[in-house]
């Protein structure tokens, strides 16, 4: 198995509500024709290179126009944005110490399947710590 954690990737983060369907169904297809691995329900990664990212904007895009109003949502796509185009546009300090165990994470574990589930429960943590956040 080739190594591709060691490399650049793109994350999409969603938490598209169950209803209406076809909206869930439009983007979940739309995913599987560009190639996106699942790592949960929510969570899709795949190897950074523009045609990916190109991809993953415009299903980004559609998700916007949806409107979501999952405020934990926001600010977890400001951290990966931080971390992807390195600009401290959004919250230099969460995105520092949370890019810190990803990396450390990569550093430790070599096998890739551990890597990816490791790091997928990092993001649900995240995603938990800035809902409880954003409630109080």
């Amino acid at each position: 198995m080739k190594n591709f954690i060691s490399g650049k990737w793109l994350l999409l983060i969603h938490q598209i509500p169950p209803k209406p369907d076809a909206f869930r169904v439009k983007i979940w297809r739309r995913l599987q024709q560009v190639g996106a691995v699942a790592i949960k329900p929510s969570v899709y990664a795949m190897p950074f290179s523009d045609q990916s990212r190109e991809d993953l904007s415009w299903i980004q895009v559609m998700i916007q126009r949806f409107q979501l109003q999952d405020k934990a949502l926001a600010p977890l796509a400001e951290v990966v944005h931080d971390i992807d185009l390195k600009d401290a546009k959004f919250c230099p300090a969460v995105t520092d110490g949370f890019n810190a165990l990803l990396t450390g994470l990569t550093a430790s574990r070599p096998d890739d399947n551990q890597r990816m589930a490791e790091g997928a429960q990092l993001f649900e943590n995240l995603y938990v710590y800035f809902q409880r956040h954003r409630e109080s």
